[in-house]
């Protein structure tokens, strides 16, 4: 208990030559730790020759640490740290046994929270330690059982690690985690954790990052991915969550596609999200940015829940999302229980839509869009004159939104579309309070010709344009407009 080195092995340093053994039963290390460039933070073996013997069984690792140090060098594994010398490892059960073990809380500088290899060749290790079972650890979450994917899952990949001695030698004591290997990689069934984990502020964007103990930076990195692992066999999973534990601010430009993360179909969420309970709604801060948020096209999914967005750079030209297809069912693009809202609107016009939909299915439901001033014929949706498309805005609320600078026909500072055969609108249970637009349609404003447009138990409060107050339609060529289920109009004007 609370051994620590500056050197090698914060509780025990061992150097194993010919028919040595180290054999370690039912031990305990706690809150052992040593400092770079010290390699182990609990155990430091050094294996010489294959009839030298390590047996180490029923032991756990509880809190212990490589440290940081001046020299910003090795650090490697964070409870076990051992050096194979011999090539090749010629690991089997009569000279390697590691089963049984437990590891809390164990974390390295360097690499390999629980374990690291120095050896010859990581992948004939990894191949020697899992052909042979030599690796066992105990489930925590569900004792007494071991884990039983520890071989073949990515959410172990930066806690067992390895390192060929060929590249050691020409990167002594790197911490480059690229120049690290995870010991069992080739049996890995995929190279992307799921669900994926993002911190904003403290997550590092590295290949195997995304469980909760390695979380990535940025949703960008998770989404640009190949889940497909070193098998070349792709994993099962049809669908990818990623969830933000943290704001972020450092998101741009995210494109998803019919083969994003294999089958295109992306959730992303505020950690804790429940539409029925309280939880944190995470921001994804873009004003730093002009390039689009998100770009979604082809057969891709993607679902937005219990998310906080505000805006592009003002003098973007850009939709902060775009949805564009052929298509009037993909892609899909689901926003639900989220908030856009902009920061300063009382002295900061935006130049950009907030959704452009050019084609595919768009859902808005249990939203709140509130606080935002538009320039130049922008608005928070924005249904274009290309591709077919089908829009459902549900149970949502727009809010103290205008839109100045705007003539004739272009008003609509809440949902403007102009619509044609195969493409259709639907606004039902909504609120629109203080909409105003120097256009016409304060709150909504749709041209065109064909399409259906339906407007189904909605309030509008104190809306104003120029030609309908609250809603303007020029239609033609059997379009068909519908304002059913006891819709109601206050205070709304038109000038």
């Amino acid at each position: 208990s609370s051994c620590s080195s500056s050197g090698n092995g914060g509780a025990i340093y061992a150097e194993l030559n010919i028919n040595a053994a180290l054999s370690i039963d039912n031990g305990i290390f706690k809150d052992c730790n040593c400092t770079q460039p010290g390699n182990g933070g609990s155990l430091c073996i050094l294996q010489q020759t294959d009839s030298s013997k390590i047996f180490i069984t029923d032991s756990s690792f509880i809190n212990c640490l490589t440290l940081a140090g001046t020299s910003n060098q090795y650090g490697w594994g964070g409870a076990i740290y051992i050096n194979i010398s011999y090539n090749p490892p010629s690991l089997t059960a009569t000279n390697f046994q590691l089963t049984d073990l437990s590891f809390t809380n164990c974390k390295a500088s360097g690499a390999g929270n629980n374990l690291h290899i120095l050896s010859p060749d990581t992948h004939a290790t990894g191949q020697a330690i899992k052909n042979g079972n030599l690796l066992t650890v105990k489930n925590l979450s569900d004792p007494p059982n071991i884990i039983s994917d520890l071989y073949v899952s990515p959410s172990y990949a930066y806690d067992y690690m390895g390192i060929n001695k060929f590249i050691e030698t020409d990167n002594q004591g790197t911490i480059n985690l690229d120049l690290h290997e995870p010991l069992f990689e080739q049996y890995f069934i995929s190279n992307v954790p799921n669900p994926s984990y993002i911190d904003g502020n403290n997550g590092k964007d590295i290949k195997f990052c995304g469980e909760q103990y390695s979380k990535c930076q940025t949703i960008k990195y998770c989404t640009e991915r190949n889940p497909t692992p070193f098998s070349g066999n792709p994993p099962s999973d049809s669908s990818y969550s990623i969830i933000l534990t943290s704001s972020t601010a450092l998101d741009t430009n995210i494109q998803i596609i019919s083969t994003t993360l294999l089958n295109g179909h992306i959730m992303i969420q505020s950690d804790g999200y429940n539409p029925t309970e309280d939880y944190t709604k995470q921001s994804i801060q873009t004003q730093s940015f002009s390039r689009s948020l998100f770009t979604i096209t082809g057969t891709s999914h993607l679902q937005l829940l219990g998310l906080h967005f505000d805006s592009l750079n003002p003098t973007s030209n850009n939709p902060l999302i775009s949805i564009q297809s052929d298509d009037n069912q993909n892609p899909e693009v689901t926003i639900k229980d989220c908030i856009f809202e902009q920061i300063n609107p009382e002295s900061i016009s935006l130049n950009h839509t907030l959704v452009k939909v050019s084609g595919g299915h768009f859902i808005v439901e249990n939203s709140l869009i509130q606080n935002y001033e538009f320039i130049n014929a922008q608005r928070a949706i924005e249904l274009g004159s290309f591709g077919q498309y089908q829009v459902d805005v549900i149970n949502s609320e727009f809010k103290n939104i205008s839109q100045v600078g705007t003539t004739g026909d272009n008003g609509g500072a809440t949902i403007f579309g102009s619509q044609d055969q195969g493409r259709n609108l639907f606004v039902r249970d909504c609120i629109f309070t203080d909409i105003t637009s120097n256009g016409n349609g304060g709150a909504i404003s749709i041209a065109g010709t064909r399409g259906t447009t339906e407007i189904s138990g909605s309030t509008f409060i104190r809306c104003k344009g120029r030609s309908g107050g609250a809603i303007y339609a020029s239609k033609g060529y059997f379009a068909l407009v519908i304002i059913d289920n006891q819709c109601y109009f206050k205070d709304c004007e038109s000038n």
